[in-house]
């Protein structure tokens, strides 16, 4: 593996009850960006003590950080192209091995010349099985990696993330925008985003996916993406074995649009419209009742 790195970047949204301190800290290779969005001042000076930069701010996840890197990109005119790698961990991973083993996640990511990519989940806390770890495997490739804890090389970051993150700005859960951010991607790299989950570095989960009833019925409503996404689910393309040579992976084209998948797009499009008005006919229909009232009694 290749030893020849620069810095990266790691952005939390923490909680009061986050578990990042337990994995996740600044050192000479890598800054940590905190966004508190509790409101303990305890808890907040605790995590500005281990981090490179804190804000307090409250939301969802990724309208907490598409308001900083709006800040920092229209504001500050930051350029996140200073990092190697960015890496948006949810609250609840913890890494085993710490830094060691997120800096050797970076090695084979790095080795693979990968643009996109994240750890294995090694529990049963998952949402795509395709993020689970495989026995035997140094990575797998899959479609795209997971908003859960991915990892983007900074152009993929600058010109797929952020500009996903910029055009989707309904978007405060991140379901799905993966995919609009991997084909983004594409075509600053001029070629199929390569993206892996690394089978070599496994994180746990610590809370069980779904447990936010608030946060998975909004992201039931952002129904543009669901659309968008729906039929393209993440998958496994490639396995590499432990002990094989880390080569990066040969260029190929990005998929061209499928005549029948848009087709079939805009069947379900029309049909959640059919289903919409009919909700509504059904909305006012009770309404007229309601404020009607009874009718008289003979």
């Amino acid at each position: 593996m290749t030893s020849d790195r620069g810095k990266s970047l790691i952005i939390v949204a923490a909680g009061d009850k986050s578990v990042h301190e337990q994995s996740f800290s600044a050192d000479e290779f890598t800054d940590l960006w905190i966004i508190y969005y509790g409101l303990d001042d305890n808890v907040a000076a605790r995590y500005a003590a281990g981090s490179t930069r804190l804000w307090r701010h409250q939301g969802y996840k990724f309208d907490l950080v598409r308001n900083l890197l709006h800040e920092l990109v229209f504001g500050e005119k930051f350029d996140f192209c200073q990092y190697e790698y960015v890496f948006l961990p949810d609250d609840d991973i913890v890494l085993p091995g710490g830094m060691a083993a997120l800096h050797e996640l970076f090695s084979i990511g790095r080795g693979l010349g990968l643009d996109a990519f994240q750890p294995a989940i090694q529990n049963n806390y998952y949402s795509h099985k395709s993020t689970l770890r495989v026995e035997g495997d140094l990575v797998h490739e899959v479609t795209w990696p997971e908003i859960m804890m991915p990892v983007y090389e900074s152009r993929s970051f600058v010109r797929g993330f952020l500009a996903a993150l910029h055009l989707f700005d309904f978007s405060a859960t991140g379901w799905r925008i993966e995919y609009a951010a991997a084909r983004l991607a594409e075509m600053e790299l001029g070629r199929k985003i390569r993206c892996a989950v690394i089978d070599a570095v496994p994180a746990i989960h610590t809370r069980p996916t779904g447990t936010d009833g608030a946060m998975y019925r909004r992201a039931k409503i952002e129904a543009f993406l669901k659309l968008h996404a729906h039929d393209r689910p993440m998958r496994t393309l490639r396995h590499v074995r432990i002990g094989e040579a880390l080569v990066a992976w040969p260029d190929e084209r990005p998929s061209p649009p499928d005549p029948k998948r848009t087709a079939k797009l805009i069947r379900f499009g029309h049909y959640q419209r059919k289903w919409a008005a009919l909700g509504r006919v059904r909305f006012f229909r009770r309404l007229v009742d309601l404020v009607s009232g009874p009718p008289p009694s003979a």
